[in-house]
């Protein structure tokens, strides 16, 4: 989907060239601040539209996710999200089986939260 996601991106380009050019090249390679732990499948982003919040979509989306990267082989599913004003989203994965791996300071001072779940333990005592 790269052109619908080049054209999605205009916009940003036409207000912050440098910035947003230095992302786009950067993200097909991003792999997040990955654990330190064999075989982890990162989830790079989760998004759902507003008229779509509350129906479970984002929740069956990461569910499948899990799923699917369990049946390749990964042990670990982990992903980082920002610990600051963004309640809803660290509850949500918290419900999803999600716990708090670290708190990861990325440059500017933007501190961020890495979640893990462990696939073959989740769920058991």
């Amino acid at each position: 989907r790269g052109a619908a996601f080049l054209l999605a991106a205009v916009p940003g380009l036409l207000r912050h060239p440098w910035r947003v050019a230095r992302r786009l090249l950067a993200a097909p390679f991003y792999r997040g601040e990955a654990p330190r732990r064999e075989s982890a499948a990162l989830v790079s982003t989760i998004c759902v539209a507003p008229w779509g919040r509350g129906s479970g979509v984002a929740a069956r989306m990461l569910e499948q996710f899990c799923s699917v990267a369990s049946t390749r082989g990964a042990r670990y599913v982990y992903l980082t999200t920002d610990r600051d004003e963004s309640e809803r989203v660290n509850a949500f994965y918290t419900r999803a089986g999600f716990e708090l791996d670290e708190e990861i300071r990325r440059d500017g001072g933007r501190v961020m939260n890495r979640y893990i779940k462990d696939l073959e333990n989740h769920g058991r005592q």
